[in-house]
């Protein structure tokens, strides 16, 4: 009876080291795989105080700049182009009007904070949010606003001007 014991005891023992061979390897593999993660996310995580390269807003490359920076650029550029008029065409007629008239404006710090957060979070996260941004960023429009009683006047007098009503 001992050796019957004996004998399965040395057949258990190869199949029972195999198995924790196997699970010693999936351990190391995975621990390898996250850390191998990690160091990516640490890689492209760049500077939590600025925003991350490659975004762009209302055609602006604000990528690598402090959120302050990027504003205040943004807001010169908006104000230099509060001037420059867009015409409208109607029939053989022309109307121009600029930005300024329709009491056009735009909250350029809301657009920076949303980029900022596409771009932010905890520093292996970040980098993988900010890895994708790299690729896949497109261009962020922010939405203007408009002062509408400015609007309403401007297309009253575009279509005394025009002799049609507007649509």
């Amino acid at each position: 009876m001992a050796l019957a014991v004996a004998a399965s005891s040395s057949a258990v023992l190869p199949r029972a080291t195999a198995r924790i061979r196997r699970w010693t390897w999936l351990a190391a593999a995975t621990g390898a795989l996250l850390l191998v993660a990690a160091v990516v996310g640490l890689v492209f995580a760049g500077a939590s105080d600025t925003l991350a390269h490659g975004t762009r807003i209302a055609g602006v490359d604000v990528g690598g700049m402090k959120p302050d920076d990027a504003e205040r650029l943004l807001a010169r550029r908006a104000a230099r182009l509060a001037g420059v008029p867009v015409t409208f065409v109607v029939g053989s007629k022309r109307v121009a009007i600029t930005p300024h008239e329709l009491g056009v404006s735009v909250d350029w710090h809301a657009a920076v904070a949303s980029a900022a957060h596409a771009g932010g979070g905890f520093a292996p996260l970040r980098g993988y949010r900010r890895l994708t941004l790299r690729f896949f960023a497109g261009n962020r429009v922010p939405a203007p606003r408009v002062y509408d009683a400015a609007l309403q006047y401007e297309l009253t007098q575009v279509a005394h001007r025009v002799t049609s009503a507007h649509r």
